[in-house]
């Protein structure tokens, strides 16, 4: 189990239960990462938006097992997003969590 240090400015929890179709993860994603006015609902917007954040962030996707099984490969996706951003900012952790 990977540990993380808390000590952030912002924690961002994204809950995965039910999701069912990318227009309601990104949704979700939308409302907690707080882009509503420009955020367009695909892989490339989340990456700008979360490399548009330069204050110490923690977001956590929780509940990633109770997703609908035919999101998983887009899940793992933005699992790869994910690693790409936090690769190239070291301000930002990511963490998918069951």
């Amino acid at each position: 189990m990977e540990s993380f240090n808390l000590d952030y400015d912002d924690i961002k929890l994204i809950d995965l239960e039910g999701v069912a179709d990318k227009v309601e993860l990104h949704r979700r994603i939308r409302e907690k990462i707080g882009e509503e006015d420009y955020y367009g609902n695909n892989l490339d917007s989340l990456y700008d938006a979360l490399s548009d954040i330069f204050e110490k962030a923690l977001i956590v996707f929780y509940n990633t097992q109770k997703i609908d099984s035919e999101m998983e490969d887009y899940i793992h996706r933005l699992t790869i997003v994910c690693d790409d951003v936090t690769s190239e900012k070291d301000n930002i952790s990511i963490a998918f969590i069951d």
